[in-house]
């Protein structure tokens, strides 16, 4: 049996695999970047490692806070916001 962790977003609840997660941290700001645009939200330094953030919420970006899980994805990492900032 594989293990789940769910989260939240607005009214909807969703799951994705604990194998895939790496963890959740505390956000404390985004890096903003050039002509990004949603739902590009800006980049985390994850020690030492820029994150991308996918804004899987509405309105955050550069100076949000809130939980962001970090996902393992065979591709790099993948990250998406979890909490209301």
């Amino acid at each position: 049996m594989t293990g789940l962790v769910t989260f939240r977003l607005g009214a909807r609840e969703y799951a994705t695999p604990l194998h895939a997660v790496r963890e959740v941290v505390r956000l404390e700001g985004l890096a903003d970047l050039p002509g990004m645009t949603p739902p590009l939200a800006g980049v985390l330094d994850l020690r030492g490692t820029a994150l991308p953030v996918l804004d899987l919420r509405v309105g955050a970006g550069p100076g949000a806070r809130g939980d962001v899980l970090v996902l393992e994805q065979p591709a790099g990492h993948v990250t998406a916001w979890l909490t209301r900032g």
